[in-house]
């Protein structure tokens, strides 16, 4: 938020008060005391001096592992900028972060929309409905990992759901997705061949975003060591050719798997 407010070099007092809002009202920043706040706006305001806007886009990105933080915080921006008119520089530093927190271009354009009409708020949300709406899917991949690795047992699926349990765009209520996992781990079982259902599950996610993030999901789950070479890992290859996802793309996806923190519960066979 503070890059978007210095985008322009002009930070106003709309801009200024944007900022103030959004820390003390958004829900994901609940908590914070006014003291923090500044000390926050501080720090922020010494990296820009030092690095300069745009190139902070990256850094952000890497502080935000999972898609629904990046969504958030692209929206936060996004409401920064829109509260006179996004102009020239600000749209560069957007399209620059857009790009770094690998956002879509629909889905940036649905935050800058929202942001022109003070419904900020409102699309983060719509976005953490959509994104709870994915985890079955999720644990579709999952359950066929398990069943290409020969582990669809109750000890594998229990750290599937640990790992689901420490990652925000995954974490349901405990019993939510135990159910979830069960049913498909149980489905996973009488499949014949894990491709085919792999490419059937494709089908299901017409979203490109949806599908490359589903292989970060798949991707953080492999030691980073693993995850780094994943050229030589059989399910990521299977996952890739099934979703038609391009070698850059999945460099890009290895890149925001590695983000993941190194203490993170992976379900590794």
């Amino acid at each position: 938020m503070v890059c978007a407010q210095w985008a322009d070099g002009d930070h106003t007092d709309d801009e200024l008060s944007a900022v103030d809002t959004q820390l003390a009202d958004n829900p994901l920043l609940s908590g914070l005391s006014r003291e923090h706040r500044g000390m926050l706006v501080s720090m922020a305001v010494d990296a820009i001096r030092i690095a300069g806007v745009t190139m902070r886009a990256s850094a952000i990105a890497r502080g935000l592992p999972a898609r629904m933080h990046r969504f958030a915080a692209f929206a936060m921006a996004a409401d920064v900028c829109a509260v006179d008119r996004v102009v020239p520089a600000e749209a560069d530093f957007l399209e620059s972060l857009r790009l770094a927190l690998r956002l879509s271009p629909s889905e940036a354009d649905a935050c800058i929309a929202a942001a022109r009409e003070r419904l900020s708020l409102r699309a983060i949300d719509d976005r953490a409905r959509r994104q709870q709406a994915l985890v079955p899917s999720v644990a579709t991949m999952f359950a066929l990992r398990g069943k290409a690795l020969l582990r669809l047992d109750d000890a594998h699926r229990f750290a599937v759901a640990d790992f689901f349990a420490a990652l925000p765009d995954l974490h349901l209520p405990s019993d939510e997705s135990a159910i979830l996992l069960h049913r498909a781990f149980r489905s996973a079982a009488g499949v014949d061949s894990v491709f085919p259902a792999l490419v059937e599950l494709a089908r299901s996610l017409p979203d490109p975003a949806d599908r490359y993030w589903l292989l970060v999901y798949a991707l953080t789950a492999e030691q980073p060591a693993i995850a780094a070479g994943w050229r030589v890992v059989p399910f990521i290859g299977l996952l890739q050719a099934a979703f038609g996802i391009a070698d850059a793309d999945t460099e890009l996806a290895v890149a925001d798997a590695l983000c993941a923190p190194a203490a993170l519960p992976r379900p590794v066979p």
